[in-house]
């Protein structure tokens, strides 16, 4: 707590407590080979910048590794699997690298809340997959801010994060693991199976696009996602066994129509803050709160 000099822990073993590594107001540190296990939380950092995270465990928590208000720290090599909530979650920080970890067996994998100019690069997500938040906790430039690329995998298949794109055909999402698009127009989404990630197909800020013929099934979040995405048709695919099957966020003048939507642990079409939206033809049976 509260150090600026250069220090490191490695090797050690910490098991059944509240938080396994707790840092708050830390630079220039580093965490190798260390594991957690079986905590509230693996490690977290608080405050913390300059920080290097190489090479430790951090599973079977409600949450792995949190970075809260910590910016330009690198996280490499880490491994925060089978936790019930998160992996790797960066809540208000900045400036940070998370490349080359595992984040297997999550709810959410990698969760970016109110978060800018990150880098996220080779990371591996199976049974989960990249979760931001959008309402009430990210704007559009906090959104595209960060640089994630086709070197992360989802259940072993590229994760596409475009943003700022017009025009995207089904040749920018060949064998897709997980599709985010921010600020993307005028594109088609079309027979891609997305399923095991956290949301299969988000889009944020997106206007006139076409998702159609798609399966994305036992996402532990959604299905299909729309936050502030307005005149976008959901044409034909099927979203069943996921927390929710499609969800509408803030989006106005949207086509859902021809989606089977069934088996969904809360809604099979919900929407929120919504107007103006046309839901027809849709099958939405067998959802444990309602269908639509």
């Amino acid at each position: 707590e509260n150090s600026f000099v250069y220090f490191s822990i490695k090797n050690c073993n910490i098991f059944n407590c509240g938080t396994g590594i707790m840092m708050y107001d830390v630079y220039n540190s580093q965490l190798i080979d260390n594991t957690c296990s079986s905590n509230n939380r693996g490690i977290k950092l608080e405050d913390c910048s300059n920080n290097t995270l190489s090479g430790n465990s951090a599973n079977n928590y409600g949450w792995g590794i949190q970075l809260h208000n910590s910016n330009n720290n690198t996280l490499s090599g880490n491994s925060a699997n089978n936790n019930d909530g998160i992996g790797i979650l960066l809540w208000s920080s900045h400036n940070n690298t998370i490349s080359g970890n595992t984040a297997n067996n999550n709810h959410d994998g990698i969760y970016l809340i109110q978060s800018n100019d990150n880098t996220i690069l080779g990371n591996i997500m199976n049974e989960c997959g990249l979760h931001l938040y959008g309402e009430n906790y990210g704007d559009l430039e906090t959104l595209v801010s960060n640089y994630v690329d086709t070197t992360n995998l989802v259940n072993g298949k590229p994760l596409y994060y475009y943003t700022n794109q017009t025009k995207l055909t089904p040749n920018n999402f060949t064998n897709a693991g997980q599709v985010i698009l921010v600020n993307c127009n005028d594109s088609l989404i079309s027979n891609l199976n997305i399923s095991y990630s956290t949301n299969g197909i988000s889009f944020y800020y997106c206007n006139n696009n076409t998702i159609l013929g798609n399966i994305a099934n036992y996402n532990s979040d959604t299905g299909i996602y729309l936050e502030q995405s307005n005149d976008n048709t959901i044409l034909g695919n099927i979203v069943n066994n996921n927390y929710k099957g499609i969800s509408i966020s803030r989006s106005h003048n949207n086509t859902i129509s021809g989606n089977f939507a069934h088996n969904n642990n809360y809604e099979g079409i919900y929407l929120g803050q919504s107007n103006n939206n046309t839901i027809s033809a849709n099958y939405a049976n067998y959802n444990s709160l309602s269908g639509i």
